[in-house]
């Protein structure tokens, strides 16, 4: 039996890479013990306008996974690449974007990945009562605690997920299956040490000290969740982002030294990104907007939320 569970974890592993995801681990569908630190981030109203966080189901779900799926003995975190963040220097008419939103929308491919994934699984080792269900920023998943819990990194200051000797520059998935498999050593080790640089660099100072960060103040949620106008003193300090923001990334040691990763093709960089010609984007029509990102991340901002970003990088770089 121990030797059937090791080829099943052998052959996951194994298939998972083939796809390209480049680190895979396994743990248990318990409650998780980070719970209270997201309980209390909501009731502070760090969550800004991202109401569905805070709903009862959804807060129920993310202390009790199991009622995601109720035969799942296993949960499975994945990553895969995606093309790296390199600071960029901007001219006056130029905006940028972040390094996860230069390429095809992971919503779009992560998925398809997955589900190969398990149904390779299913043929190999014929199990038809075997369940699964695939998530990827999909449900309501304290990812970054069972990444951990599985073995694959540490959630570091500036709240993302690090991996020692690859960074973060990452897709999170989870797979819940009905088999188990033996769960992973966790990652309880703090390397980030005494580094702080991320929470220097951020402008806005969003970062706060227990590892979360105040969505309101943080230019990824401001440049593309939120659908209020942007205040005026974080407008002055967007330092050209026009869709999410990567500058705790591009500061972490970890990435500085290892961040530079290949990644799957439909992650690469689509024409010009992440570089944003200002006055080009400026001009398009609603339909030309849905036609050009129609398979990209820029969507969630949606039309009025691109227009109104990039009008506010222009105002800065430009001083009008």
């Amino acid at each position: 039996m121990v030797v059937e569970k090791n080829k099943k974890k052998q052959f996951i592993k194994a298939e998972a890479n083939r796809l390209g995801f480049s680190h895979i681990g396994f743990t248990i569908p318990h409650p998780p013990d980070h719970f209270p630190v997201f309980d209390e981030w909501v009731k502070n109203g760090r969550a800004a306008e991202m109401g569905y966080l805070s709903r009862a189901d959804t807060m129920v779900k993310r202390q009790t996974p199991e009622l995601l799926m109720p035969e799942c003995q296993t949960i499975i975190s994945l990553t895969l690449p995606y093309f790296p963040s390199k600071p960029q220097s901007l001219v006056a008419g130029q905006a940028q974007v972040a390094a996860y939103a230069v390429g095809i929308d992971y919503h779009l491919i992560i998925p398809q990945k997955l589900t190969k994934l398990m149904e390779a699984y299913k043929l190999q080792f014929m199990q038809s009562d075997f369940e699964y269900k695939i998530f990827t920023d999909s449900a309501p998943i304290l990812e970054r605690y069972f990444a951990q819990k599985a073995g694959l990194g540490w959630i570091g200051k500036n709240t993302n997920l690090i991996i020692p000797g690859f960074g973060s520059y990452f897709f999170l998935a989870e797979i819940f299956i009905s088999d188990f498999i033996e769960p992973e050593a966790p990652i309880v080790n703090d390397y980030c040490g005494n580094c702080t640089r991320c929470v220097e660099a951020c402008p806005t100072d969003c970062i706060l000290p227990n590892r979360t960060l105040d969505a309101k103040k943080c230019i990824s949620y401001i440049t593309i969740e939120s659908k209020s106008d942007i205040p005026s003193d974080i407008q002055e300090k967007l330092n050209g982002w026009a869709f999410g923001c990567d500058i705790c990334q591009q500061v972490c040691p970890w990435n500085i030294r290892f961040g530079q990763h290949e990644t799957i093709p439909e992650f690469n960089p689509i024409g010009s990104l992440p570089i944003l010609d200002i006055s080009h984007e400026i001009q398009l029509s609603q339909n030309s907007f849905q036609e050009k990102y129609k398979n990209s991340p820029i969507l969630r901002a949606k039309f009025s939320g691109f227009l109104r970003n990039l009008k506010a990088v222009w105002r800065n770089i430009t001083n009008k």
